[in-house]
């Protein structure tokens, strides 16, 4: 893949720095699977299936069951103002980094 080098990356040796941030914010693993989960669409099984067959970033939101549209790049820049050089994820031309930000 030609986009950013993090979708080469294997979302199972991500996820447990996701559950300890959260944990240091007192939040808990549950937590993170419930926004994983709303975020993706995967369920419980398929977010463990996904985890055990270590599959990359880029398959995790290639192959996500249903992208909550609530969280498109338009929500995500009201809520987080946009730093100087950063790329709109709706001018990339590769549309799969726009969809990690969903």
């Amino acid at each position: 893949m030609a986009g950013h080098r993090i979708f080469g990356v294997s979302f199972a040796s991500i996820y447990p720095h996701y559950v300890a941030k959260a944990e240091r914010k007192n939040r808990t693993k549950d937590d993170v699977d419930q926004v994983i989960c709303w975020l993706t669409g995967y369920d419980a099984a398929g977010l463990d299936r996904v985890l055990a067959a270590e599959a990359s970033m880029e398959t995790l939101f290639a192959e996500a069951p249903a992208m909550n549209p609530n969280a498109s790049p338009d929500h995500r820049r009201d809520l987080w103002p946009s730093r100087g050089g950063d790329r709109r994820s709706a001018d990339a031309e590769d549309p799969l980094p726009g969809q990690a930000g969903r």
